[in-house]
Parts: structure tokens; sequence; C-alpha cells
């Protein structure tokens, strides 16, 4: 019996290593009360190539406002879109890892494409979006994706499990050197 309760826990720790969820994302944009989490999957080597980043607000947002908003605080994050039959989709996106120096890209069509997911749950069920970002309105506690598709095959996959965006080295540095003075701003005042 001992044995096979060890096997079990063994077999069963690869699973508990692919968890992710809300209180793993490192980013977070915007502020508010509801949240969702966007993953982007660039099916890339070297791994991970998959990540996510966090999203607050508060009344009603859509897919489309938040990568927007999630691009302007990520400075390794680049999004470009384009309107297309009054709906936001993605034209390119391309992350710089601060963690492994990689840089993915998807490049415009017919390269490939990003294709659109949306998902409960945790971990999600990712179902495949037939409409774009601006179309869908936000719910808290969901998840949004994206998955680089690639020619010539065209093979949809869902969105892998990511690991947290990382802040560039600059902003972690800024969030130690802000801590560290208010730290000695409220030991002054103690002291005081």
């Amino acid at each position: 019996m001992k044995k096979l309760l060890t096997i079990i826990t063994l077999s069963s720790l690869p699973f508990a290593s692919f968890a992710f969820d809300f209180s793993d994302v490192a980013i977070w944009a915007g502020s508010g009360t509801n949240e969702a989490v966007f993953v982007i999957d660039f099916n890339a080597n070297p791994s991970p190539s998959s990540y996510a980043w966090g999203y607050r607000w508060t009344g009603n947002k859509t897919a489309a406002e938040m990568l927007a908003e999630i691009d302007l605080v990520d400075p390794n994050l680049t999004v470009s879109t384009q309107l297309f039959g009054g709906s936001v989709f993605i034209q390119n996106v391309t992350y710089q890892s601060p963690t492994t120096s990689a840089n993915y890209s998807g490049a415009p069509w017919p390269a490939g494409y990003f294709n659109y997911f949306t998902g409960v749950g945790a971990p999600p069920v990712w179902t495949s979006s037939s409409v774009g970002l601006s179309d869908v309105t936000l719910t808290n506690g969901s998840w949004q994706g994206l998955s680089w598709i690639s020619a010539p095959n065209y093979t949809v996959t869902n969105p892998r499990t990511p690991v947290a965006a990382v802040p560039e080295p600059a902003s972690i540095m800024a969030l130690i050197l802000g801590t560290a003075a208010l730290i000695r701003r409220k030991s002054a005042k103690a002291e005081a």
C-alpha cells in the first residue's frame, strides 16, 4: 500500500507543476475590483513561450481594451492591431523575455496568425473565438488568450500553460528603491 501511494504521489507531480492561476501573475494593468488574465502563446522555442498578464477593471471593458492597457504597462510587449469589419484583430505581437532573452514575434499573414480564445475556470477551458477582441466584454475571473498558428498547416492549438510575464529589470529596481525609500521614511518618522 505504501508503495502504491508513493507511485501515485510521484506520478501526480508533473501535473502539479503545470498549475497557473491569478495569484501567479506578476504584471497587472488597470485598477478595479474585477480581474482577468491574458495569455499569449507564441508556440515557439526556447521554452517557455507562453506568457500571462493580469488586468483589473471596474465597469464594462473589452478584451481589446485589456490588451491595449497591458501593452502600455509592459515595455517588453508590443501589440499591433487592425480594424476589420468593425472589430479589433491582432496584426502582430512581439515579446522580449527579460528572463530568457528570447525575442518572440508572430509574423503577419501568410506566415501565420494569432488565434483568439476565451476561457473559463482554472485552469481555463479554452474556446476559439469567432469574433474580434473588441466584441468580447470581459467578465470577472475570465481568461483571454492568443495562440500563434503557423503556416503551412495552420493547425489551431489552445494556449498552453503560461509562465508569468516578468517586469523588466529597471521596473524591478524602481520597485525595490521605492520600497526602500518608504521603509526609510517610516523608520525616520518612528524615531522622531
